[in-house]
């Protein structure tokens, strides 16, 4: 990662890269969801309203409450590989939650989605904060934060651009297939880590 030559005082831990990276995408995707959720709700789903809409939401936060509850009794005991793990099976979670909003016709569909979405934040969003304090370098963590922002603001700051453009050409259904994919991309990087540090400490043959 060439910026961290040039921005930061010293090395930049390959997880925290990854962390640097993926965050961008995980937001940037639920940027696309939420800025169009409600106008697809209200005018592509049948029987959809915005008190639908903020419902489906509200249950997709509780889930994701009581799971990041649950997980941050259960995190610390877990090697590193079994976090990471845990990491990417949350932000697949939530790809899949976001592909469903592209094919669901009714109300009650996007509850399940949402629920299976807020699940895999749960999952995913302690467990990285858990995995990222340790390797943090705390002399720069100030930079390593800023740049966390930074990173998240520009891209989403791209998507929010191209939403309206995107939704006037294509409609609203693609969207949501993109911000999957795009949250799907967001996992590559600890999927890549999670192959490294497999590779590091898997027995020599």
């Amino acid at each position: 990662m060439a910026i961290s030559r040039v921005y930061f005082r010293s090395p930049v831990h390959d997880f925290v890269k990854a962390f640097l990276i993926s965050d961008s995408l995980l937001y940037s995707a639920l940027n696309i969801v939420t800025v169009l959720f409600a106008l697809f709700t209200t005018t592509k789903v049948k029987g959809g309203s915005i008190e639908a809409a903020t419902y489906a939401l509200s249950a997709s936060y509780v889930v994701r409450v009581f799971t990041e509850l649950m997980m941050s009794r259960h995190i610390s005991p877990r090697s590193e590989r079994g976090k990471v793990l845990t990491i990417v099976l949350g932000m697949l979670a939530i790809s899949a939650g976001y592909l469903g909003f592209a094919f669901s016709h009714q109300v009650d569909p996007l509850y399940v989605w949402w629920i299976i979405a807020g699940f895999g934040w749960g999952l995913a969003l302690p467990t990285k904060l858990a995995v990222v304090s340790l390797h943090i370098n705390k002399e720069q963590s100030n930079e390593e934060w800023s740049m966390n922002d930074a990173l998240n603001m520009s891209l989403i700051a791209v998507t929010t651009a191209l939403t309206g453009y995107l939704v006037s050409h294509f409609g609203i259904r693609p969207l949501f297939v993109v911000a999957a994919l795009l949250n799907l991309l967001g996992a590559l990087p600890y999927a890549l880590y999670l192959r490294r540090i497999s590779a590091v400490i898997a027995p020599a043959v």
